[in-house]
């Protein structure tokens, strides 16, 4: 058997296997003799059924079909070899005329993963935010602390800054919805605070969340059904609850860390030295994404469309999966009942698989080009972090993970193609920056 490049355009490889004609007259009499095993021909024992009644039966074109199928996966494998050929799909074939002693030469069809040309990383730039821990940072976050230690006191007054009003709120059928006002939520709207402050038990309002920037309405104009509507609630004061705030003390620095502290400057050190960590790899982060759309947005390669319409399929069998646990119907319903139409669908999708499969295509070359692999260590490290994160013994996890191997597989992609991206970071040219431009924000 000899092997020959006949031919390439983009990600498909032609190439020809020629073999000897005693050894495709040997596959042929082997294949034979198999087939003379297995059928039943009236007056001949199985095994000694002449050739010639075996041609008969079945057809010397289907015996010869028969023989080769069994020289190809040998000549794939010997292709495959030679040429260094990484498939994305199962080669077809083509014999063309088969004579019976004489050389036979087969032409394979590889399709295969396409050549990525990589940018240089040095001429590439992106900015990462300096790691700044503000007063403004560590006061919102101790006072997320304490909120959360807090309890409430229901107290008989009218509402004052501060309290959490408990309210029901009128709906066109059924039972009133029940909601928590908080009066001390910097984010509340003032119109709703303004409205709640000074009610008592059992009052009643009208409460009006219209957007203020709202604009008003011509009479002329017939209503536009995506313009903003008004919002107006009939609402009843239930209860009114005081927060009591814990005192910034040795027990409470233990509840919100976990750190036997003795004072509140301790503590305020403590909370931004932890800032700091959480934004320095906030940042980090988003450095490494940043590269890594950077690179892959300018690295040359064609997409295999079979790699796409793979991804495609794989991300409507999610989609239904996940359209099934949060709203208890398929994808399809879910579209029906929603405002995405099925063609908006298929676009978003399509567009969402493309970007997946060409950031893989680069990541794995790149993987490949500098020898990034994940050890057994690695991966045992990670599964013991999940564990961890998810507050369950890593016997467990490991239980888990050693009995969904998908999963395992996307645990080990997860740690390679993390190791890519920082590795394309330390490649890359990064500025330490303030603050980012918008195309550095929006990765």
């Amino acid at each position: 058997m000899r092997t020959e490049l006949s031919g390439q355009e983009k990600n498909i490889v032609k190439v020809k296997v020629e073999f000897e004609a005693q050894e495709f007259t040997s596959n042929l009499d082997r294949t034979i003799r198999e087939i003379s095993q297995k059928v039943n021909i009236p007056g001949f024992r199985k095994g000694h059924i002449p050739r010639k009644m075996v041609e008969m039966r079945l057809g010397k074109e289907a015996l010869y079909e028969e023989a080769l199928e069994k020289l190809m996966p040998d000549a794939i494998r010997q292709a495959v070899e030679d040429y260094d050929l990484n498939l994305i799909a199962t080669p077809s074939f083509n014999a063309g005329t088969i004579k019976e002693g004489e050389p036979l030469t087969v032409e394979l069809t590889f399709e295969v993963l396409p050549e990525v040309r990589l940018p240089e990383f040095g001429d590439i730039e992106i900015e990462r935010l300096r790691t700044v821990v503000t007063d403004e940072m560590i006061e919102h976050t101790a006072r997320s602390l304490k909120k959360n230690l807090s309890t409430l006191k229901p107290v008989v007054r009218p509402a004052a800054e501060g309290d959490v009003v408990s309210i029901s709120v009128a709906v066109e059928s059924g039972e009133p919805q029940k909601e928590n006002i908080d009066l001390g939520e910097p984010t509340l709207m003032p119109k709703a605070k303004e409205a709640f402050l000074g009610k008592s038990l059992g009052d009643e309002l009208l409460l009006d969340l219209t957007p203020e920037n709202q604009p008003e309405e011509q009479e002329t104009q017939a209503p536009d059904p995506q313009a903003p509507k008004t919002y107006l609630y009939n609402v009843t004061v239930d209860e009114i609850k005081e927060r009591i705030w814990p005192e910034m003390a040795p027990e409470f620095y233990k509840q919100a860390l976990g750190l036997e502290l003795d004072s509140e400057e301790a503590f305020i050190e403590e909370l931004k030295k932890r800032l700091h960590g959480r934004l320095e790899q906030e940042n980090f982060d988003q450095a490494c994404s940043a590269a890594v759309l950077e690179v892959v947005a300018r690295s040359e390669l064609e997409v295999p469309d079979l790699l796409v319409r793979r991804q495609i399929d794989y991300q409507k069998k999610l989609d239904d999966t996940n359209s099934q646990q949060r709203a208890g119907v398929g994808i399809e319903e879910f579209l029906r009942r929603s405002s995405i139409s099925p063609d908006q669908y298929e676009q978003q999708v399509r567009e969402k698989a493309m970007e997946i499969v060409r950031r893989t295509l680069v990541l794995d070359e790149i993987g490949d080009k500098f020898d990034v692999a994940v050890d057994k260590e690695e991966i045992e490290a990670e599964i013991n972090g999940r564990a961890a994160a998810f507050q369950v013994e890593p016997e467990r996890m490991k239980t888990f993970y050693s009995k969904n191997k998908d999963g395992l597989a996307q645990v080990a992609d997860d740690l390679r193609y993390g190791k890519i991206a920082r590795l394309i970071l330390e490649k890359v040219t990064v500025k330490e920056v303030d603050e980012l431009s918008t195309s550095e924000g929006a990765a």
